[in-house]
């Protein structure tokens, strides 16, 4: 099958489902994408500037057969404003997040209009992905309470037609084999410092706050432990992960960005367990690849991780 990918938001986790997906996959691609950045601005322009692209020659006589998108285009734009071949391919959408039920910051409000795209483009779509029965189900309840606030409730039966089109897609993951026994660091005592890691975003949703202070008290009661704090720092300074470099400077192995991804699968193939303390996780990609190097999860009893990780498989909290 050949398969046009538009990919918005060409980053993070958006990224690597598409790459992994092409990777192993028998389809001929072709891939049009936008750098991860801007997301608002990019959700407004990409249906016109995907759309431009796509009436280039180069695609006038194209054999696409699908298309694929994720929940940051705006298909029913890009559809109106794109060549009629390309317009009429049957298309798959998929939800990595929403904009509904992304946690809004205290001092913001929720983007009605941006969440009104995502309830259409999914409403666009022949099929729509989600990247976890909970993300659905989330998806799926607060659309509903959403459409009741508009002025006119006329849209509600709409809700059922894009339920019966949705379905789990889990995102792959890439696995990163654990250490040999002899190679993995001493396993943490009453004397060895405990190997922490941090795999999160640095922003709010991803509750940073309640992980510092899980920290501050195993610092006061001196308890050793040695932390990997890793993920994306924010574009815009926070004065909380200046005061937890601060604070925790004893106790830092990593702070920020790895120089290498093969540093980043080290560090965690040497960690003893990874944290999360989300409010908000549809799937945890860089969970389980921590997971797969061998360090244990300790996760909130909510959201997706329940599902994704078996009882067993981790310490709830």
């Amino acid at each position: 099958m050949y398969i046009l990918a538009l990919n918005t938001y060409h980053g993070g986790s958006h990224k690597a489902f598409l790459s992994g997906w092409q990777k192993h996959s028998s389809h001929q691609w072709t891939t049009l994408t936008l750098t991860p950045r801007f997301w608002k601005w990019r959700m407004r322009h990409a249906p016109i500037t995907f759309a431009d692209q796509l009436k280039s020659p180069d695609f006038g006589a194209s054999q696409f057969q699908a298309l694929f998108c994720t929940d940051m285009l705006d298909l029913p734009s890009f559809k109106g404003h794109a060549p009629p071949h390309i317009a009429s391919l049957p298309t798959i959408v998929y939800f990595h997040e929403n904009q509904l039920t992304y946690p809004v910051p205290k001092n913001k409000s929720l983007n009605t209009d941006l969440a009104f795209t995502n309830f259409a483009t999914a409403l666009a779509a022949d099929a729509v992905w989600f990247n976890s029965n909970f993300h659905r189900d989330q998806f799926l309840t607060e659309i509903h309470k959403y459409l009741k606030n508009l002025p006119d409730n006329y849209l509600h039966h709409h809700i059922v037609d894009i339920e019966k089109k949705s379905s789990i897609q889990y995102p792959g993951i890439n696995l990163i084999t654990p250490l040999a026994p002899d190679a993995l660091p001493q396993s943490p005592s009453t004397s060895d410092p405990l190997r922490i890691a941090w795999v999160a975003r640095w922003e709010h949703d991803k509750n940073p706050a309640q992980f510092f202070d899980a920290l501050t008290s195993l610092q006061n009661q001196n308890i050793p432990f040695r932390l990997a704090m890793m993920g994306g720092s924010t574009s815009k300074p926070n004065p909380l992960f200046d005061n937890a470099k601060s604070q925790f400077a004893p106790h830092i192995d990593q702070f920020g960005y790895t120089d290498s991804l093969e540093q980043y699968h080290h560090i965690l193939q040497s960690s003893h367990v990874v944290v999360s303390t989300a409010n908000h996780e549809f799937f945890g990609i860089a969970i389980l690849e921590a997971a797969s190097a061998g360090a244990i999860p300790i996760l909130p009893n909510r959201l997706a991780y329940p599902e994704i990780f078996p009882p067993d498989s981790a310490i709830f909290y």
